[in-house]
C-alpha cells in the first residue's frame, strides 16, 4: 500500500535543469522502495510536462528557490526529509535547519558548488549548511575533503558520484511468443514516426533492403490517425506492408511492419536491432526521449533535431550509444552497420551502463531517508 498522504514527507528539489532527470528518477525509486510518495520541485521550468505515470509525486511548479521551498513545507508531524540535487544555495538553504527534525541531503555536489574556506571564501550561511546536512553525496574524493576542511563531520560525507540518471524499463505488454515469426528475420525499427518524416524513412528502408534484402522496418507512427496514409505512402512506394492494426502478421516478403502506437513501443524495441528515434529528422522536430529506449539496452540512432532533449543524446552519443544522422543516405548507412550485431551489442551495453550509472548514490540517498522515516 503506498502512502498517499496530500502533504509528503519527502521533498526532493532540482536545482537547475540539469538536475531535472535525476530528481525525477529518485522519486520513482523512492515510491517504489518505501512506498512514500514524494514532493518534487525545481529551480527552473521542466522541458516536458511531468505529470506522474504513477503516484510516485506530486509536481510544485511555484517552488523555485530555497526560501520559496521553506514557506511551503507541509506543517506535519511526520519526520521531513529534503534532497537538494545540485548546488545548493546555502544562503537560503540554511534557514531549512531552523526547522525541528528536518532532515537534509546534499546530493549531485561537485568541488565546483563547493566555496573554499581560505581567504574567508565560506560565508557563514554555507559553514552552516555543511555542517547540519545529515548526509552529503559528492563525486570526487576532492570533493569531500574540501567538505571535510569546513568542519562537516566526515561520517557524514559519501563519495558516490552522481545520482542515476534514469527512467524505469518500459513493460513488453501481450504474449512474448506472439511475434517469434518477426525474430527470425533481421531487423530495425523505427518510433514515434512523423508523417513529414516518413519518405525519408522509407528512402532509407529501400537503401538498406539493396544490402540486405531481408530486413525488416518495424515503424511506429507518432499517432494513430497516420496509420492508413503510412500504409498507403509505403505501398506507393513499392514496398509490401503488413498492419498490427488489421491483426496482419510479416512473413518473408513483407518489407515494412506498420506497428501500432506508443503503448507498444517497449515490444518493438526489444524487437529491433537498432532503434531510431523519429521526431528528430524535420526542422519543426524537436525530440524524444531516448532514456526508455537507452535503459532496454537498444543501439540508439537519432537525427539532428532533438532541442528538447539536446544534452541527453549528446550524452549517449558521447558515451557510445547513441548516433546522430543527417538524411536518408547517412539513415541508411547507420542500419547498415549496426546490424552487425557485435556492434549493436556494443552500442546497446554502452546505453545500459549510462542509464545505470549513478545507482549507488541513489541507493545510498534512498537508505538515509528510510533510516530517518523508520527512526
Amino acid at each position: 500500500m503506498h502512502n498517499a498522504d496530500p502533504k509528503p514527507s519527502i521533498w526532493v528539489h532540482a536545482a537547475g535543469s540539469d538536475h531535472h532527470r535525476a530528481a525525477r528518477y529518485l522519486c520513482n525509486r523512492i515510491w517504489g522502495t518505501t512506498g512514500h510518495v514524494c514532493s518534487l520541485s525545481s529551480h527552473d521550468t521542466w522541458p516536458e510536462a511531468v505529470d506522474p505515470p504513477n503516484s510516485a509525486w506530486v509536481f510544485q511548479n511555484h517552488i523555485h528557490d530555497a526560501p520559496s521551498l521553506w514557506q511551503n513545507l507541509p506543517n506535519t508531524a511526520n519526520r521531513l526529509s529534503i534532497v537538494w540535487v545540485g548546488p545548493p544555495k546555502f544562503n537560503g538553504l540554511a534557514r531549512l535547519s531552523d526547522r525541528d527534525g528536518l532532515h537534509v541531503i546534499l546530493a549531485n555536489i561537485s568541488l565546483s558548488d563547493i566555496p573554499q574556506k581560505r581567504f574567508g571564501l565560506f560565508d557563514p550561511h554555507s559553514l552552516r549548511v555543511i555542517r547540519d546536512a545529515s548526509l552529503i553525496c559528492v563525486d570526487t574524493p576532492q570533493a569531500a575533503d574540501r567538505i571535510a576542511r569546513a568542519s562537516a563531520p566526515t561520517d557524514r560525507i559519501r563519495v558516490t558520484g552522481p545520482l542515476q540518471r534514469a527512467v524505469s524499463v518500459p513493460t513488453i505488454l501481450g504474449d512474448p511468443t506472439e511475434f517469434d515469426m518477426i525474430k527470425q528475420r533481421p531487423r530495425w525499427g523505427a518510433l514515434n514516426v512523423s508523417a513529414a518524416e516518413l519518405g525519408s524513412i522509407l528512402a532509407a528502408h529501400r537503401i538498406v533492403l539493396r544490402s540486405n534484402h531481408r530486413m525488416l522496418l518495424i515503424l511506429a507512427p507518432d499517432s494513430e490517425a497516420l496509420e492508413q496514409s503510412f500504409a498507403e505512402q509505403i505501398k506507393d512506394m513499392g514496398l509490401r506492408v503488413a498492419q498490427r492494426s488489421l491483426d496482419q502478421y510479416p512473413d518473408n516478403s513483407t518489407a515494412v511492419y506498420l506497428a501500432d502506437g506508443p503503448d507498444e513501443y517497449a515490444r518493438w524495441i526489444a524487437l529491433s536491432g537498432a532503434v531510431f528515434l523519429a521526431n528528430s529528422l524535420s526542422p519543426q522536430c524537436r525530440g524524444i526521449d531516448p532514456y526508455p529506449v537507452a535503459a532496454m539496452g537498444a543501439a540508439i540512432i537519432y537525427g539532428p533535431h532533438i532541442s528538447d532533449y539536446l544534452q541527453d543524446y549528446g550524452e549517449l552519443t558521447q558515451s557510445g550509444a547513441a548516433r546522430i544522422i543527417g538524411d536518408s543516405d547517412s539513415l541508411a548507412t547507420a542500419v547498415i552497420q549496426t546490424s552487425n550485431p557485435a556492434l549493436a551489442a556494443q552500442m546497446g551495453v554502452a546505453a545500459w551502463e549510462y542509464t545505470s550509472a549513478g545507482a549507488e548514490a541513489t541507493d545510498t540517498v534512498i537508505a538515509a531517508i528510510m533510516d530517518h522515516q523508520e527512526g
